[in-house]
């Protein structure tokens, strides 16, 4: 009991929220290849967080080629929408504190097989910040959300491997 209390509080202190849902007869490990498309969003953002998503699955690793380009072979594609990109109100957050007017970033990610287009997988990913320190209220960035929104994708496909 004590253990299922700690778990939820860490995870209200860190803000982060993720669901994952997947295809139980897929290996991940057939895939050498990932292909990351442009999200649909707001602006660039959907751009930008296709390139931080292409960052975070390069640096950890898990397959031999991330790319951005038409792939050589069998390939997992990685796709979706930004659902949500706030920046937030530093002015409300100053005056009401208690978590009002913070930023927040939340993406729908899209798994499949990029030549056959089978779903391999659904991660739904939201990043918020949950500040205890009244000093930090003021300086929150969306931008640094989305990026801890790409490291939660990778890591929840080393999970999935």
């Amino acid at each position: 009991m004590i253990r299922i209390w700690l778990v939820a509080i860490g995870a209200s202190l860190s803000g982060c929220l993720s669901a994952t849902e997947y295809n139980p007869f897929v290996d991940l490990d057939a895939y050498d290849i990932v292909v990351v498309e442009d999200f649909e969003g707001p602006g660039k953002v959907g751009y930008e967080f296709a390139a931080r998503v292409t960052r975070a699955l390069s640096t950890a690793g898990l397959f031999s080629s991330v790319v951005r380009t038409e792939p050589d072979g069998p390939a997992l594609r990685v796709m979706g929408k930004v659902t949500d990109y706030d920046r937030g109100n530093p002015a409300m957050r100053r005056r009401y504190g208690h978590n009002t007017g913070n930023a927040s970033f939340a993406a729908v990610v899209r798994l499949e097989d990029y030549h056959s287009g089978d779903f391999v997988g659904v991660v739904k990913l939201k990043e918020t910040y949950q500040v205890v320190d009244r000093r930090d209220r003021l300086h929150q960035d969306v931008d640094d959300l989305a990026e801890r929104a790409a490291q939660d994708l990778a890591t929840q496909l080393l999970e999935l491997e």
